[in-house]
């Protein structure tokens, strides 16, 4: 049976969307298996802000749900065949 450490740290998410962890107990080469919690409350609220601005933009265009679903497919069709160039 191998026995497991735990190394318990509160971070600030990065710019980057990225975390860092520096501790002496762990080893250069070593593996370790991360699980990262974020605070709901924090998590939602960036998210909601992200829909909101998102519907604020979609209603400021007078974008239906269907007239939205169209348009990105067409972007993707165009993505897609600007790309095969």
């Amino acid at each position: 049976m191998q026995m497991v450490q735990a190394i318990r740290e509160i971070v600030t998410v990065g710019s980057d969307n990225s975390i860092f962890v520096r501790a002496p107990e762990l080893i250069p080469g070593a593996t370790a298996e991360v699980i990262v919690l974020v605070d709901s409350e924090n998590a939602n609220s960036i998210g909601n802000a992200r829909l909101a601005a998102l519907k604020a933009l979609q209603e400021s265009v007078g974008l239906t749900a269907e007239q939205a679903e169209a348009w990105v497919k067409d972007a993707d069709l165009e993505r897609k065949a600007s790309s095969r160039m």
